[in-house]
């Protein structure tokens, strides 16, 4: 099965054409080691294992891309900084056996790239993170050190939990001291990352080719939500940046709202509206809108609404003036 057509677009365009940013990091290590690079990734072995986590495939090869192009500029960083003189001479002693700078690329079973030398083939392999775009800040931080480890005869990044410790030990067994949860090693070190890694500081801006499309970034939290308005309004305004929040919210309402039956029609009570975001590709939303028939017996407020947001959807209120209020939910709700 051959790769999708915009992927081998993009690896014409931003992998191998000569004046692009890849190719010409390649040349700068070529320059500093004396060596040329050989790199031919196995694009249908990585999409095949990658392609669930890129719902967008024009993301895909930006990010291997930047991964490798970060790769390359750490790299060349560390040759040239006189407190690596050790490992520069353990660098250029490798190369030198084939006098290339050979790259490959697969799969890791972390979060972050990786980075180990492999005496087989007598190459760096980079180990892809098996999760979607990353930001920039968070992949070179990672690069550093694993680069700098690399020579190491111990490398335990990419190694199965399960070879980490021995089958029969009682020091991998924890409990929870608030729980009372009982686990062992292997089962704390498959846990999801913690919040902060999520919110770690950006300090490197990110290439707008290798982030998703807005109705998929849409979809990562923190989510926000706003209400405004009240019934001397005559309208109330829900903007959240969670579309799928919208949706259940506005699908709540309709079930639930009354008919006018001071109307011969016997019509919903209150109106609702969903606004469409001028962002992204097809229909998503970002605002619901919520007024009354004309001349209604009933009375528009958004009391319900504030207390609905924090106790149904988790939502944290995080500001509140007169007929204004401001929600966020740091983690993610489960889509499946």
């Amino acid at each position: 099965m051959s790769i999708p057509t915009r992927l081998k677009l993009d690896i014409r365009d931003q992998w191998t054409k000569e004046d692009c940013e890849l190719q010409l990091a390649f040349k700068e290590i070529t320059k500093v080691v004396g060596y040329r690079i050989s790199c031919s990734p196995d694009w249908h072995l990585l999409w095949t294992e990658l392609k669930t986590l890129f719902p967008d495939p024009g993301t895909f090869i930006p990010n291997v891309r930047g991964i490798v192009v970060l790769w390359s500029r750490t790299l060349i960083d560390l040759l040239q900084d006189e407190q690596n003189e050790e490992w520069t001479e353990q660098v250029l002693e490798e190369l030198s056996k084939t006098q290339f700078v050979k790259i490959h690329l697969e799969v890791g079973s972390g979060e972050l790239p990786g980075t180990r030398w492999t005496d087989d083939s007598a190459a760096f392999m980079i180990t892809l993170p098996k999760s979607g775009p990353k930001i920039p800040s968070d992949i070179v931080n990672s690069i550093g050190p694993a680069l700098l480890d690399c020579f190491k005869t111990t490398n335990t990044d990419n190694l199965p939990a399960e070879r980490l410790f021995p089958d029969d030990s009682w020091s991998d067994i924890g409990v929870d001291s608030t729980s009372g949860h009982i686990s062992t090693r292997v089962e704390q070190m498959r846990l999801p990352a913690t919040t902060s890694m999520a919110h770690s500081a950006v300090t490197i801006l990110p290439d707008i080719n290798t982030m998703e499309r807005p109705e998929y970034l849409m979809l990562k939290p923190p989510y926000h939500l706003t209400i405004s308005g009240n019934s001397s309004h005559g309208m109330i305004v829900i903007q959240c940046s969670h579309p799928p929040t919208l949706k259940v919210i506005e699908a709540y309402l309709k079930k639930w709202t009354k008919r006018e039956f001071n109307n011969v029609h016997q019509p919903p009570a209150a109106l609702l509206s969903l606004k469409e975001s001028h962002l992204g590709l097809g229909a998503i939303y970002n605002t619901l809108q919520i007024k009354l028939q004309e001349r209604s017996s009933y009375v528009l407020t958004p009391t319900f609404l504030v207390s609905f947001v924090q106790s149904i959807l988790g939502y944290g209120m995080t500001y509140e003036e007169s007929s204004y209020w401001s929600f966020r939910k740091d983690t993610a709700f489960d889509m499946r």
